[in-house]
This record gives C-alpha cells, structure tokens and sequence, in this order.
C-alpha cells in the first residue's frame, strides 16, 4: 500500500489509472492490517491528484466513517478543496452535521472525562479537514505551474465559502469541559481558514 502512496506523484500525471487504483486503496481501508498505509496512500493521492478526483469523490467520501477517520479528514480536505463550492458546501454538510450535533449534545451534559475526551476528538477531526481544506490554494498552484488551470475553477471573490456553512464559533465550542487550549487551537485553525480571503 505504501508503494502506491509513492507514486501519487505518478498517478497525477497518469489520471486514467486512478479508477484502477482507488478502489484497492478504499477496499484497504477495512482491512485491520491495512488501515493505516491506507489512509496515508489515500491522503498522498487526495493532495496530489485533487483535480481529477471529482468523479471519485462520493466514494471517497463515502469512506470517511472508519477507525482512521482522524487522519481521513485530513485527505477530505485536499478531495474537497478542488471541487466546485457547490459541492463542497454540499459534503461539508454531510461531514460536519453529525459532528456538530454532537458536540451540541456534549456540551449540554454534566461535565466529565468521557463527554471531555469526545469532544476533544470531535474537534480534532474538524481540526484536520480545515488545515487542508483551503479553495485560496486552487490559483496559487495554477500560477506556479504545480496544477493544470484549465482543472480548477478559480473560487469565488471574497470570504471562503465555507463561512456561509459555520458563519461563527458554535455555544458548543466554549463547554466548560473542554481545555481552553484545545478551544483556543480549533479556532484558530478552524474559523481562520473558514475566511480567509481568496
């Protein structure tokens, strides 16, 4: 599985193998022994070849539900930052929905070390998608040759689209039961990359 991570790179130049490839690296991801590579190959393939993942990208989205979902956000990111906003706001709100009711639900209870340690888990899933999850990049690598233009449609002027999903910090993010400095972070990294402007 490794192997194929290292040849994201490759397969970038080589788009029509990825129908052949992804779906031996999703299949993987089930597999107990396999999991980890996989999710590392996956994510190496979702920042390399972003731009001609689209058509794959229900499928890939469709994955995200496993043990290794921490680190399967991270690849989410890349996926997601290269589609139309659209069809970001639209994955997003599957992504997100269910997480946020239940920090909403974990912020209404009692305080302790369970409800504290889920919501610290839940804000470092959102943590990984929004650091690589960012449409500003979509031009900069258009400009320094590192992406085909002609593959990303340039975002939008003015904030980043995913402000309109989560346009300001929920309640839920100030529960008592979370450290101020794991509050402190995912704002930084979450609600920064939400309006930066493009």
């Amino acid at each position: 599985m490794f192997t194929i991570g290292a040849l994201a790179e490759w397969l970038a130049d080589h788009p029509v193998m990825l129908s052949s490839v992804l779906p031996l690296v999703l299949q993987a991801l089930g597999n107990p022994d396999l999991s980890v590579s996989s999710v590392s190959t996956l994510k190496k393939i979702c920042r390399e070849c972003k731009y001609d993942l689209p058509p794959y990208a229900t499928n890939i989205v469709a994955v995200s539900q496993t043990s290794q979902c921490m680190w399967l956000m991270q690849a989410l990111g890349f996926l997601l930052s290269a589609l139309p906003v659209e069809d970001i706001l639209r994955n997003l709100h599957s992504l997100i929905t269910p997480y946020i009711q239940q920090l909403e639900k974990l912020a209404d209870e009692t305080p302790n070390p369970s409800n504290k340690l889920a919501i610290i888990h839940i804000l470092g899933l959102l943590s990984n998608l929004f650091t690589t999850l960012d449409i500003s990049k979509q031009d900069d690598e258009s400009a320094d040759g590192s992406a085909p233009p002609v593959k990303a449609t340039p975002p939008p002027p003015g904030p980043n689209p995913v402000s309109s999903y989560v346009p300001s910090p929920p309640p839920t993010l100030i529960a008592p039961s979370v450290p101020y400095s794991h509050v402190n972070y995912f704002n930084e990294i979450f609600f920064g990359s939400l309006f930066i402007s493009t």
